[in-house]
């Protein structure tokens, strides 16, 4: 009498599931380098998420100092901003750090006319709102807001998964002390 295939495969599956003789190595090199790769997997998407949240501290502590600032905005002061974020960022090297400070007025069909605009390291200054105005507030008729938007191009330690891009962030606030704030490009 003949077994049934199907009874045949279970019993051989049976018998591989209690073998308990194996080869250590064959195990090893199967299993470790999928364990690298989840190490350096996870390495690389903890600093991409430490990089995008560095990006938004820096730009939330310049437009914080921005919208506490009472006198006129001049170029040393753009400097020392553009310091902090480099710091924050910690972007390598420092001249990928890019920032870019808008002083902006709503007008009366909700949108928003350019007052002023500085840039460094290449950024080209703001000159058409549309460009930004999906990540702007509505605000009443001449009402002023300032935009700051930082940019660094984040490259990942390990190429596994995540690609490089340029990280930007956009914050507006509104000047808290003063109804207009003044830029002297000095």
């Amino acid at each position: 009498m003949t077994q049934r295939p199907h009874l045949r495969l279970n019993a051989a599956m049976t018998r591989f599931g209690r073998e308990t003789r194996g080869s250590m190595t064959l195990e090893v090199l199967l299993v470790v380098p999928l364990l690298v790769w989840a190490l350096l997997f996870t390495i690389s998407t903890y600093d991409a998420f430490r990089a995008q949240d560095a990006t938004t501290k820096a730009a939330n502590a310049i437009a914080d100092m921005i919208s506490r600032q009472v006198d006129t905005l001049a170029q040393d002061d753009i400097d020392t901003m553009q310091g902090i974020l480099e710091y924050i960022s910690a972007a390598k090297p420092a001249n990928n750090a890019r920032l870019r400070i808008t002083a902006l007025r709503a007008t009366a069909n909700d949108s928003y006319d350019v007052e002023w605009s500085h840039a460094s390291n290449d950024l080209d200054v703001l000159n058409n709102v549309d460009l930004i105005a999906d990540q702007l507030p509505t605000l009443p008729q001449g009402d002023r807001l300032i935009a700051v938007e930082t940019r660094f191009f984040y490259q990942p330690p390990f190429v596994i998964g995540l690609s490089s891009n340029t990280l930007s962030q956009l914050i507006a606030v509104q000047p808290r002390y003063v109804a207009r704030l003044a830029f002297d490009p000095g």
